[in-house]
Formats: C-alpha cells, structure tokens, sequence
C-alpha cells in the first residue's frame, strides 16, 4: 500500500504553533503522497489519540469560512499537542470528500444556486463521498499504532478506518463553532450525513419528529437523568442550562462544579462512586499542598485539573465561559449543547445560625452541611444577564425539564437570572419538573446523605419541609407538570392540589432496580397537550 517516498521514509521535525511533532511523510501505491505528524512514542501504546484529517486546500490553506475543515485541522493540531503522545494523518486525495480540486469548485457553484454539499455532488453524477482510508491504516501500522482515540465527527470515518483494519477504542467529537457561511453546510452533514454535531443552533424548519429538549440544572442529580436524555435516541436534540452559583476559586483556579459535573458524566468520564470528579483520578498535586501547609478542604483531582487550568487561563485571556464551555464538552465529545446559565459571576451565600455569611462549597464540602442555616442569598445575580444561547434554547424547545438539582443552590439562582423565567414562561415548551428530593428511601450513602442534609438546609432557611410537594411549590408558577418519586407517591394530591399535573416515576436513577420510566415519561410529556391537573403513571 505503501511505497518509500524517495529513499525510505524521510523523517524530520517540525516545531508548530502547537509543539514539536516528528514529521513522517509517505507515498502509496497510486502516487498519491501523505503527512503523519508524531506526538510522543506512540507504538505499542493503546489507545493512541488520532485524528485522520482530509486533505481541503480551500480550508486548511486559504481559510475559505464555507467549511469546518481548517478549523477541526487547528482544533486536532491544539489537542494533540496538549497531550503527551498523539498522531494526526493528513490524507491527500481526499479534496471535496474525495472528488477533487475542480470538482469540488463545480459543486460550490451548485450549492450557490440552491443544492446542499450532497445533492451537488450527486447532480455532477460523483459520488457523495468518495474516501479510502487504506493509506490511513497503512501509515498506523507502520508506526506501531494497534488502537486509536479518533478524534473525528463522522461516524463514517470511523468504520472506513475500521473496515482497513484500525482498532477504534473510542471517538471524541471535534466539533468547531459555526459561523453563517457554513451552517447550512454543517447542518447537511449533520442530517444527511450522520456527522456528530450538537451545537448547532436550532433549526426550526426541520425539527424532525423527536422533541427538542432543554434541561435546566446541573450537579450529581441531575447529570443522572441529563446523561439518559442524551443517550435516548426519542431526543432530537438536547441542550443544558447550568448553574454557576456553585462556582469557586480554589488554588488561583476557577473551578465550575455543575458545569463539570454535567461534562464528565455525558462524555462517560464521571466517577461512578464519587459522583463527582473523573473516574480513577488520582490527587497527587492536592496531597503535595497539603503538605506545603494548604488548607486543603476542596478537592481538585490531577487530571482534573487540567480542565480548571485550561479554564483559568482563557478567562484571564478574556474568552467567556459560554465559549469556554462549548470548546470543553467538543473536546470531551459530549453529545450535547451545555450551557452556562450565566457568563458572569453568581455566588450562592449562605447565612450560619451565628450571623457569619460563607460560600456555598464552604457549607456542602469543608463544613459537611453540617450548620443551621439561617439564610440564602446570591450576590452578583441581580446584575447578571443571561446569554443569548439561553433565550433561543428555552424558546424553541418542545419541552423544558428543570431537573432534580438542589432547588435553593442550584435551580433558584438560574431561575432568578434575570430574562429565564421570563423566557420559560414565554415558551411554548412543555415545562415539568423532576424533584430532587425523595423522603420516603432512607440513604445510607454519606455523599447522598450530605447533600439531603444541604437541600433541608436552604429548603428549611425559605420555611419549607424536606419535601417534594415543597419544591413543586417553589416551581409552581412555571411548570405544567411535576415527576415525583413513586416511593412518595403519597404527596401526588397535594402537589396536584398547586395546579399542576403530577407524573409517577421512579427518580432515583442510582439505584438499582427496574429499569425507569422516566425519561419515557417526560418525552411523552412533550407530546401531550396541557390536561386539567391529575395524578399520572
């Protein structure tokens, strides 16, 4: 397949805007000749991250805005040169999806006249897509690559590397922003051609027949129920609004715990036992500062905090934490939109029986929800204002889920941003709730147990009971339905009683059992007409 390019295959190094690579280049058996760029000793070693990027001279030179292509070139480029080993193949001969220079120019003045990439392509008589990924393959071998991370959109790509022989261990989305020269292009990739793209805006002439859902909350509850939205395939699309009143400075770092939350568990990266963090992380760099004489009470794993690193330094470079956000969950491949409630700062204050005021991860995590709480505030969140991208999600969804978050820490401070409840309210959205609270199981686990302890806390601070039915109280003006636990079905009447229609499923998504309803149920809710108030199944 492959062929010495010369004498043998030259080999030399390269240093770019993204570090040093060992630059390999090849020639096949057609004459064609191919690029590997080398990050770190890669053979033997599985799985090795790989992105296989198709040649496109409009894109990758010129920077032509009608495609993606330059952009996932730098995107790959920044992160395999952020990991210690990695490869990027650039595959010649795949111009226009492999029908070449000129044709690929004929077919752009087809898609002016009206034609999408593929009815342009199949109106010259070529064919949609036209690649071979036998040189890909080939290269890996010779290189000692036996499995690979695919950093990749297109899940064709990925059985076209399979097909020639490539192990592919996992796939992590490499999904760019898009702009008003290619989104129709990215949209038609993403309809026609199967291609991964979740942070496309919304198209409200091709809804499709599956609901458009946006979920509000973030933390361990809800990235439970947020990651079965995301793997149900009755979802059309899915986006989630996060609170950031949780958020602390912690070591120089602005650390987002909702916002993490919600990444790791929908990119399968979340610590199934934790809850929080990312699975076998380690906390090396924590235990060092303690014994540098840190008061170490927030723990921050190694790895994770590469993610507060990367953070911390585009704010400081003035990037917002929607666009931060968005470049975190494409690294991660998290198949969703995830959207900070606010690109501004929220801080949820807690007021201690004593009068001393703390921050909220003070109170959960150093102090064990161990106080009597007096009060709640959140400062900053009069003068914040919500993004754009919030506004446009809540008002073209068919339903909107506030999801099983602590109502007073996490759900109050995205709600009282001014323009959310304005917005829901507006929407034409199906709007339920599903509560975090679930009275009648006992918890035997300490991380749930403290957490319970918070929510009576701040419920208790409003003079509200550790209840479901005081929730539903708490959302009742902005709701048309309420999920409850069946294991306190019993307050189905009195929640009802608020007007709202009440649902019946089993919430705890953590518990083994019964595979639950719940998602089944709040996807009917998007289909159902509002109905006079009444207990469901």
């Amino acid at each position: 397949m492959l062929t010495p390019a010369g004498t043998g295959i030259p080999e030399t190094t390269v240093r770019t805007a993204h570090g040093v690579f060992r630059c390999l280049a090849f020639r096949a058996e057609d004459g064609v000749e191919h690029l590997a760029l080398v990050k770190g000793e890669v053979a033997g070693v599985e799985p090795v991250p790989v992105r296989v990027h198709s040649e496109c001279l409009t894109g990758d030179v010129i920077g032509s805005r009608r495609c993606d292509c330059g952009e996932q070139l730098q995107l790959a480029l920044a992160r395999l040169g952020s990991s210690p080993i990695g490869v990027l193949i650039y595959v010649r001969g795949h111009e226009g999806r492999g029908i070449g220079l000129v044709n690929k120019l004929r077919a752009y003045q087809l898609q002016d006249a009206g034609l999408d990439t593929v009815e342009a392509n199949v109106a010259l008589g070529l064919p949609v897509d036209a690649r071979r990924y036998e040189p890909a393959a080939a290269i890996l071998r010779y290189l000692g690559v036996t499995a690979v991370h695919l950093l990749s959109n297109n899940p064709e790509k990925a059985a076209g590397l399979a097909a020639a022989g490539v192990e592919i261990a996992s796939v992590e989305r490499l999904e760019t922003t898009p702009n008003p020269d290619n989104l129709a292009y990215l949209r038609t990739k993403q309809t026609r051609m199967g291609h991964r793209l979740t942070g496309l805006p919304i198209d409200l002439t091709d809804r499709g027949r599956h609901p458009t859902v946006v979920g509000i909350g973030g933390g361990i509850g809800a990235s439970r129920l947020w990651a079965q939205l995301a793997g149900s395939d009755a979802v059309g699309s899915l986006t989630l609004v996060v609170n950031v009143a949780d958020d602390v400075w912690m070591h120089g770092l602005r650390a987002c715990p909702d916002i993490d939350t919600v990444l790791y568990a929908l990119s399968g990266r979340q610590d199934p036992v934790r809850g929080w963090g990312l699975t076998g992380d380690s906390f090396e760099c924590m235990e060092a500062l303690r014994r540098l004489g840190e008061d170490v009470w927030f723990h921050l794993g190694d790895r994770d905090l590469a993610t507060h690193l990367l953070r911390s330094r585009l704010l400081a470079e003035g990037v917002g934490l929607t666009e931060i956000t968005a470049r975190l969950a494409g690294a991660l491949g998290v198949p969703a939109r995830v959207l900070p409630a606010t690109d501004d700062e929220v801080r949820t204050v807690v007021r201690i029986a004593g009068g001393a005021e703390i921050g909220y991860q003070e109170f959960l995590v150093q102090r064990r929800a161990a106080d009597d709480v007096v009060d709640v505030r959140w400062a900053g969140l009069d003068a914040s204002r919500v993004g754009p991208e919030v506004l446009d999600a809540i008002g073209t969804a068919d339903l909107v889920v506030l999801g099983p978050s602590n109502p007073v820490a996490s759900m109050l401070p995205i709600l009282g941003i001014p323009g959310v409840s304005d917005a829901i309210r507006a929407s034409e959205a199906r709007v339920v709730a599903v509560t975090p609270t679930v009275a009648s199981v006992p918890i035997s686990d300490e991380g749930e147990a403290r957490r319970a302890r918070s929510r009576a806390a701040l419920l208790g601070a409003r003079g509200l009971a550790h209840r479901a039915s005081s929730v539903a109280r708490l959302y009742a003006e902005l709701i048309d339905a309420f999920v409850v636990d069946e294991a306190d079905a019993a307050e189905s009447d009195e929640i009802a009683a608020l007007g709202v229609d009440v649902v019946v499923a089993r919430t705890l998504l953590h518990v083994d059992g019964a595979a639950s309803r719940l998602v089944p149920s709040l996807l009917e809710l998007a289909r159902r007409e509002p109905t006079v108030s009444g207990v469901g199944a």
